[in-house]
């Protein structure tokens, strides 16, 4: 588990270093990186991230 969060948060520092983030959807990285996307009836998403961080989006801003 510490070898995991190792490298999620090398791969963090990675992307922070990019001026410009990659636009192809990267499976490997969401793997190492997402570990689970909740969708709510009220147009909610939450990521939640293995290392802890929840992310909310809403699909629709009226």
């Amino acid at each position: 588990m510490d070898a995991e969060s190792v490298a999620i948060g090398g791969m963090f520092f990675e992307l922070t270093e990019i001026e410009t983030p990659p636009i192809e959807f990267d499976e490997k990285l969401w793997h190492a990186v997402v570990d689970r996307v909740t969708v709510y009836n009220d147009d909610r998403l939450v990521y939640s991230m293995k290392d802890g961080t929840e992310i909310t989006v809403m699909l629709w801003n009226d």
